[in-house]
This record gives structure tokens, C-alpha cells and sequence, in this order.
């Protein structure tokens, strides 16, 4: 019998996504689980995550063979978190008894990125709660950002509230001229004063998640014509394109045709931020396409362990697109698996 020839898993932030795919495109396994990002949740609950989504791959008392299993994995930024994510992975496909001969680990947001673009060339900017721009061309990847809210993120939401939340005490100390800013951040949070504000930055409730959606407030007062809110919105453009441009420049993209997809929150929802990153990446490169995503992110999966096989068909993609669309993933809930058994009979490897 033969072995299936990609497993695609989509570790995400929020979730988990896995498909079992042949040469065709043809969807042969598919479930889904939780957040698996290790830096949030930890190494245990990543590990039960993909091990209980793997599993629900495997028929009962049989095991799995597969030519290439792509990873795309949120929280692999450095060696470091691939040595540790390696031996969690290895744990999770040995546990649920799926054999791969070749194992490929990424950051998640390259899986977005093939998934976005395709066979490329392309650059994805996401800004989200966090932020990371991503590129391919030919063979070659490239990725600038996304090292945590510590050290990085420039762009996000995050950095969009951290910003406003520094301005507030800025301003409270008389080191920068008030904005309309102040009133609203503390309503927001149900404070009642600057110094409950520094109370709630050190204390138990604060986290990353609740500074970043202070982001919509911030691009309301922008609107509405707070210069501080403008200022904050402007740098928050200015460099999520710069990280484009790292990214662009790496490639040698600046005068060659290629795509460009924004993603999250911050640049679907904010027309201001999403019209400024493309007029500074357009006035460097005069080629560029904004496009939407093309494909899901484990699409993206998909491809890279097609391109690893030797396979690169366009066709393949799009059918495998249609078999995992918004709406049949939306089908497909509460860790449920679907085995197209006309297809895959032949795969499975009994015990």
C-alpha cells in the first residue's frame, strides 16, 4: 500500500487545522482542534492539541503513513523554539501512530503566506494582535517581524494600544500635549484615573489581547481628527511597510511583478492603515498587485509539501481549495474528521 503523500497542519494562534491530501488535490482526512501556540498556552497543551487532532486522523487500531508532513507552527521564531517544537511534534505524530517520512516545521505565518499567494511570487503582511511580514519567490522565503509583543510587533494592534496607553502617561505627566485620547482609553478599561491605569499595566488583568482592543478606539478618534490618534496610526503604517519592504528588498522584488495580500484585524479593518501601507509599498514598487487571499493557510501546507514531492500544479491547488472552502470548513466542527473513503482506502496501513 501506498503512503498518503501530505499531511498539512495549521498551528495556529487560535487553532488547529490538519489535512490529509493525495497528488490530486483530493481532501483525504481532515480535523481541527485548539490554539497551539506554545509561548501562549505552553509545551503540554501544544503537545495534547496535536496529538488529539492527529489522532483523529488514524483510524481506530491502525496507523499512518505519510512522504512529507508540513508544520506550520505559531511561536517557531528562533532555533531555540524549533528544537523545542521539533521534539513536541515528534512526540504528537508518534503518539498518534502517523509514520512521515520527511517532517518540514515553519512559522505558521509562511503556511499563510503559500496559502495567500500560492506558487507566488508574493509578500503577506498580517496585523493582527501581533504582526509579521512574509515573501516567496521561486524557492526562496523570506520573513521580517513577528518576534512577540517584548521586542517586536511594530504595526499591530498591540503596538497601537501600547502607544496610546504611553501617550495617556506621557501627557498626565506634562511630557507631551493631551489629546482626546486619555478619557476614552480610561473608560475603556473602567478606570477612574491615570494612576488605576498603572495599577491595571502591572496587575493580574492586564494582557496583550485587551491593550491591542483598544485599536478600533484609537482609529474612531483618529477619525474624528485627534492629532495623537493620527500620529499613532501613521507610525503604525509606516512600519508594517517597512517590514514589507524588508521583506520586498530581500527578495529583489521592487521592479518584478508580484502580489500583495494585507490580513488581520488591523489592516481589514482599518481603511486609513491599509491605504497608507499600500501607497508607501506602491511608491517603491510599481508592479505590485493587491490581491485577496488566494488560498485557506493549510492550503498553503498543502503546497509546500507538493513542492517538496516534486509536484507543482496550479490545478491542484484550486481543486483542493474548493474541498476545503470556508463553508465546508465551517461543516466540519468540534474536531470532526472527514474520510473521503473512495480515496482513501488504499492509503490506510492497518496494524
Amino acid at each position: 500500500m501506498n503512503p498518503i503523500p501530505v499531511l498539512a497542519v495549521d498551528a495556529g494562534a487560535t487553532n488547529c487545522r490538519a489535512v490529509l491530501c493525495n497528488e490530486q488535490g483530493e481532501v483525504l482526512g481532515y480535523a481541527h482542534g485548539g490554539a497551539c501556540n506554545y509561548q501562549s498556552v505552553g509545551i503540554d497543551s501544544v503537545r495534547e492539541t496535536l496529538t488529539s487532532v492527529l489522532s483523529s486522523l488514524v483510524s481506530k487500531d491502525s496507523s499512518l503513513c505519510v512522504q512529507c508532513a508540513v508544520f506550520g507552527l505559531a511561536g517557531l521564531d528562533t532555533e531555540n523554539d524549533r528544537v523545542v517544537l521539533e521534539q513536541v511534534v515528534q512526540q504528537a505524530l508518534e503518539s498518534s501512530k502517523i509514520q512521515a517520512d520527511r517532517v518540514l516545521l515553519d512559522n505558521d505565518g509562511m503556511m499563510t503566506l503559500l496559502g495567500a499567494v500560492g506558487h507566488g511570487p508574493g509578500v503577506l503582511v498580517v496585523s493582527g494582535t501581533g504582526s509579521i511580514a512574509c515573501g516567496v519567490r521561486d524557492d526562496k522565503l523570506a520573513r521580517a517581524g513577528g518576534w512577540g509583543h517584548r521586542v517586536g510587533d511594530e504595526g499591530s494592534g498591540y503596538s497601537i494600544g501600547k502607544a496610546a496607553v504611553i501617550h495617556v502617561l506621557h501627557a498626565y505627566d506634562g511630557r507631551e500635549k493631551s489629546s482626546q485620547i486619555t478619557k476614552p482609553i480610561l473608560a475603556e478599561l473602567s478606570l477612574k484615573n491615570e494612576e488605576d491605569l498603572i495599577a491595571w499595566i502591572y496587575g493580574p488583568e492586564f494582557s496583550v489581547d485587551r491593550v491591542a482592543a483598544l485599536t478600533p478606539l484609537l482609529c474612531e478618534l483618529a477619525e474624528n481628527g485627534d492629532w495623537k490618534a493620527i500620529s499613532i496610526l501613521q507610525k503604525a503604517s509606516e512600519e508594517l511597510a517597512k517590514a514589507a519592504m524588508a521583506v520586498i528588498n530581500r527578495l529583489s522584488l521592487q521592479q518584478e511583478p508580484f502580489d500583495l495580500v494585507l490580513m488581520g484585524g488591523v489592516l481589514s479593518q482599518n481603511s486609513t492603515i491599509r491605504e497608507q501601507v499600500i501607497r508607501i509599498i506602491k511608491k517603491e514598487c510599481p508592479n505590485v498587485q493587491i490581491i485577496s487571499p488566494k488560498y485557506e493557510p493549510v492550503c498553503g501546507g498543502v503546497l509546500r509539501g507538493l513542492m517538496e514531492l516534486g509536484i507543482s500544479d496550479t490545478k491542484v491547488l484550486e481543486r483542493l481549495a474548493k474541498e476545503i472552502s470556508v463553508s465546508t470548513v465551517k461543516m466540519k466542527e468540534d474536531g470532526a474528521v472527514v474520510q473521503h473513503r473512495s480515496f482513501i482506502t488504499s492509503y490506510w496501513y492497518p496494524d
